[in-house]
């Protein structure tokens, strides 16, 4: 063993997780040029954007992942939790259909999870090429939440 603080095993989780989404992140970014010439869709002619939006919202849900899992012991519930909240939060938050399709009220709603951000600033990056300095709303609510969720961790896991 080895003596580390609860906070650094804490927060190697939570690097652990952000390290997995970096990698998929990345993975992503440098394969869609390749299916945007097959599919007829891109990012917008702004990869690096995307990849730092994207990058950034890992940062916002790690944490969080990590609170659950230190709130649920059993790690087939946790997975099974992990699936249906990403579920939900996508489809509340705009990831499975255009959020400007719905009333205003769930527009407002989507507003409350952190795909709800990232999709707002995807949208303005990628659909109307206004770069980071056009998605700082959104990009700082996710930095927001990533803290909050990273100021929660743990607390939570101090409770169990």
């Amino acid at each position: 063993t080895c003596p580390a603080s609860r906070a650094d095993i804490i927060l190697g989780k939570i690097l652990g997780r952000m390290a997995v989404a970096a990698v998929q992140v990345t993975v992503l970014v440098l394969v869609c040029p390749l299916g945007a010439r097959f599919f007829g869709e891109g990012l917008g002619g702004r990869p690096l954007e995307v990849w730092a939006i994207l990058i950034l919202f890992g940062a916002a849900v790690a944490p969080l992942g990590v609170a659950v899992g230190g709130f649920i012991r059993d790690p087939d519930r946790a997975a099974s939790l992990g699936v249906m909240a990403t579920m939900g939060m996508a489809a509340l938050g705009g990831c499975w259909w255009p959020i400007e399709v719905v009333s205003p009220a769930l527009q407002r709603v989507s507003l409350l999870f952190p795909t709800g951000w990232a999709m707002r600033a995807l949208h303005g990056v990628i659909s109307f090429g206004e770069g980071l300095p056009g998605a700082a709303l959104p990009l700082a609510a996710l930095a927001l939440f990533g803290l909050a969720c990273t100021a929660r961790a743990p607390r939570v896991l101090r409770a169990v």
